[in-house]
């Protein structure tokens, strides 16, 4: 993984790589370099956080770009590269950051999804695949089955937020997501 540390005046602040972001990576920061791949090298990747084979590519085209070695991780040179157009990371988690939120415990033996179980709780649907640029594990729903049970609730808290729209974000004047409308109450309390 990769982050930073500051050093120098606070109008003066130099950024310092203090770890490597590489393949098999996951999390914020792998998030953020991607988006920032996106923005500056029209990469196309979905930014889910997680440093697999399309993210180590665009990486690799990004360091040819810019005359870095072409290693397909973030190493110094190319994490310079990054910080100067303006990518910042945040830095791996504080050892021990989680103990102090109120986490609830971690079940021993957590119920593993199957197809029956979700189907049990959410019903049905026909469906098909149908994979786009964007998006390779696209579904289409054939049924009536989103009309019945897809919502759309209003969250205040998201109100002006960034929403991922394509590969591309756009500010929302009133955030809203999707649910299943049995999931609704629960993540209603979430906010």
């Amino acid at each position: 993984m990769l982050g930073i540390r500051t050093s120098g005046a606070v109008n003066r602040e130099k950024r310092l790589m203090i770890y490597d972001l590489e393949f098999g990576d996951e999390g914020t920061d792998v998030r953020r370099m991607q988006e920032h791949l996106n923005n500056v090298s029209a990469a196309g990747l979905s930014p889910d956080g997680g440093f697999g084979t399309l993210t180590r590519t665009a990486l690799r085209n990004y360091q040819h770009g810019v005359g870095a070695s072409q290693s397909g991780k973030v190493d110094e040179a190319t994490f310079n590269a990054l910080a100067s157009q303006g990518l910042f990371l945040l830095g791996p988690p504080a050892a021990g950051s989680s103990s102090s939120l109120s986490w609830p415990p971690a079940s021993a033996n957590p119920a593993q999804p199957t197809v029956a179980r979700t189907e049990a709780v959410f019903s049905a649907f026909e469906f098909r695949h149908a994979p786009t640029a964007t998006d390779p594990e696209h579904i289409e729903i054939l049924d009536d089955w989103a009309a019945q049970n897809i919502v759309r609730m209003h969250i205040p808290q998201l109100d002006k937020g960034l929403f991922a729209a394509g590969r591309h974000y756009v500010r929302r004047e009133q955030g809203t997501i999707s649910c299943h409308r049995l999931a609704a109450p629960s993540f209603i309390k979430l906010f």
